[in-house]
């Protein structure tokens, strides 16, 4: 089951990507449901569940969707099977990332090389060595992108909030 708003899945690719239009058999198909129906629908599943059957939830789900479930039926879990199988690598993965993480390594030592070099001259702000850091890791060979905005805080007030 897909709990999402039926405008979020228009697009023909998405369509395509899910098989929705395949005409696959029903207990192969995946069914699509308004994402305002998932407590409703998850308390009929469970309502249909004999007592050794169980409900993967994860540990991060909302309040709402764990308590929905009964707890004989509930089966909190930290890492899912798709979660520790997306985590297994095969060598050219392996090798990618290591080659990733070399050169995100030469960009920071650039960038800590810079700091040293402009912190003492004050103006160096949050915003001024982010855009500098993302200016030495696009200098590298075959970078696409920044899997996500640098996060940088400093100070008294400072956060880090991405890990928290």
């Amino acid at each position: 089951m897909l709990f999402i708003d039926g405008d979020r899945i228009d697009a023909p690719s998405v369509k395509e990507h899910l098989l929705l239009d395949l005409g696959l058999e029903a207990e192969y198909r995946i069914q699509v449901h308004p994402y305002k129906s998932i407590l409703s629908e998850l308390k009929a599943l469970c309502a249909d569940l004999s007592p050794r059957e169980k409900v993967w939830v994860s540990d991060k789900a909302s309040y709402a969707v764990s308590e929905t479930i009964p707890k004989d039926h509930r089966c909190c879990m930290p890492y899912t099977p798709i979660c520790i199988a997306k985590a297994v690598k095969n060598s050219a993965e392996s090798e990618g990332m290591r080659r990733a993480h070399i050169k995100d390594a030469v960009a920071l030592c650039e960038l800590f090389n810079w700091l040293e070099k402009e912190v003492p001259k004050g103006g160096v702000t949050e915003i001024s060595a982010a855009d500098k850091a993302e200016e030495f890791r696009r200098q590298q060979a075959d970078f696409v992108d920044l899997s996500f905005p640098t996060i940088s805080s400093t100070g008294p007030n400072g956060a880090i909030i991405h890990y928290a």
